[in-house]
């Protein structure tokens, strides 16, 4: 008679009993807080929402018509899909039977959803090619269509965020980190993770938090640099950071940062602070902290932020340093709103003011946007103009959702899975 088998079992550890119930408790007060935010969210009348949310209908229907205005293209499509589909069942089978195969698709360079070595054995390793392949083949065909480039843009956009939602990674009995996770913890993990969506899900802004509030401290990990505020108005202050070295460069340095971002961006921590390091060069270094706007800043347009801003820290520059010409640089809008500045300085004879001018990650033609250019459509301005005249402002929740959306893979789904 045949040995009999033992049963596979699951390395599964008994939970800490103390973790277990700090888990449970997490998830009945933070359940309880969803409760209390959804009530009262209920009690406010909402604002109309920044977003157009029949804009994907939209920009898919017009796939649907492309593809299906071409039949002799659609049929060829789908002889290359099935092909593909074969190949890749093909390898693994061969695979799961123990021989030498290379994968049909491995992540893209810089794709950090998949470095954990168990998507690169068995199942796992088949889910993952499968997606990458739908990933692949789907934006294959959205290149192909005869769509106009603003509809494909649109599409391409939406579809990418349809194909960001669904990778396996993104969920707990797809993801072999989780599952591991889960086991080596008694389950506690995921708890945890329940307790956290539920404290992300109370929150004024409702979106997934990437860190805890008590990660930064002002001087350690952010704004390290010793600096002051010498002067201020409706919509900023002006920060100065004295020069550390011995020799001092006469010309000042002016440092303008994006509307929507801080100061510190470039003042995180000493090792890697480009403020310390500039000052330590003998740079006299201003920055703009602009003002979080509210209603009362909504009559202001792009002019009003170049004059109460760059223009205005020039001249208070000059009267503290005597210097006229400074070197200004700027970064994303920032950089947009330092060109605007040069520009209309030149135009009113005070080209001398700039002494040189650099831009980072900026944006000077606004012809060609990428896939900003999603959010142009008529539907889609007329929901953001709504929004804003009825709240006056464009909060910051509404904001670093934009920017997480447009960035999903980096913004949203890996906090999803930690």
């Amino acid at each position: 008679m045949a040995p009999k088998q033992e049963e596979a079992r699951v390395p599964f550890k008994t939970p800490d009993p103390a973790k277990l119930a700090d888990a449970w408790t997490s998830v009945l007060v933070n359940g309880a807080e969803v409760i209390r935010a959804a009530t009262e969210r209920s009690m406010v009348a909402p604002a109309p929402a920044p977003y157009d949310p029949l804009a994907p209908m939209r920009a898919f229907s017009e796939l649907t018509r492309s593809l299906w205005s071409n039949p002799a293209r659609l049929m060829e499509t789908q002889q290359k899909l099935f092909a593909e589909w074969t190949e890749l069942w093909t390898g693994g089978g061969a695979r799961a039977l123990g021989q030498e195969r290379d994968p049909v698709l491995v992540p893209e360079k810089g794709d950090r959803r998949f470095n954990d070595p168990a998507w690169n054995q068995g199942f796992f390793d088949y889910l993952k090619q499968a997606y990458l392949l739908t990933t692949r083949q789907s934006m294959e065909t959205i290149a192909k269509t005869d769509l106009d480039p603003a509809t494909r843009t649109r599409v391409d956009f939406f579809a990418r965020q349809f194909l960001n939602a669904i990778s396996p990674a993104n969920f707990v009995f797809s993801n072999p980190e989780a599952i591991q996770k889960a086991m080596e913890s008694g389950g506690v993990s995921l708890l945890g993770g329940l307790a956290n969506m539920l404290e992300d899900a109370a929150s004024p802004s409702g979106l997934v938090k990437r860190r805890a509030a008590d990660d930064f401290g002002v001087g350690v990990n952010i704004a390290v640099t010793p600096g002051g505020i010498i002067f201020q108005n409706e919509m900023m202050q002006l920060i100065h950071y004295e020069a550390s070295a011995t020799e001092v460069y006469r010309r000042p340095l002016l440092y303008i940062p994006p509307l929507v971002n801080k100061y510190y961006v470039l003042d995180l921590q000493a090792k890697s602070s480009m403020i310390k390091w500039l000052v330590d060069q003998g740079h006299d270094v201003f920055v703009i902290s602009w003002v979080n706007p509210g209603p009362e800043l909504s009559s202001k347009g792009i002019g009003d932020y170049c004059l109460g801003g760059p223009v205005a820290a020039l001249q208070i520059i000059e009267r503290l340093t005597g210097e006229r010409s400074v070197d200004v640089f700027g970064f994303c809008m920032g950089g947009t709103l330092a060109a605007i500045t040069a520009a209309y300085l030149s135009a009113t004879g005070q080209a001398e003011r700039v002494g040189s001018l650099s831009l980072i990650g900026s944006l000077l033609d606004f012809r060609d946007t990428g896939e900003w250019a999603t959010f142009y459509e008529d539907g889609q301005m007329d929901a953001f103009e709504r929004h804003a005249q009825k709240t006056g402002v464009v909060g910051a929740d509404k904001l670093q959702a934009l920017f997480s959306v447009v960035r999903a893979n980096d913004l949203i789904w890996p906090s999803v899975v930690n």
